[in-house]
């Protein structure tokens, strides 16, 4: 994948650190598409530095925070 892709994004957090990890998020360039009640964080960001992504969130999350990033789905 081409380093300046972008790549939809989907976290699971606790409440307590949702603000937190949307900031950050915003921060790397991304965009929050919305939120969930049980705090599952959906947008995108730039594929760049998202290799190391995982341990900066469990750091952020005192552990309890996962995602998953994938390719955005494309109209045929």
């Amino acid at each position: 994948m081409k380093p300046d892709a972008t790549l939809q994004i989907e976290i699971t957090v606790p409440p307590e650190f949702e603000a937190d990890v949307v900031r950050d998020l915003e921060r790397r360039g991304g965009s929050v598409t919305r939120t969930d009640s049980v705090r599952v964080i959906k947008g995108s960001v730039p594929n760049v530095g998202l290799e190391e992504y995982g341990t900066h969130l469990r750091s952020m999350t005192a552990g309890h925070g996962t995602y998953r990033a994938y390719a955005p789905q494309t109209a045929r």
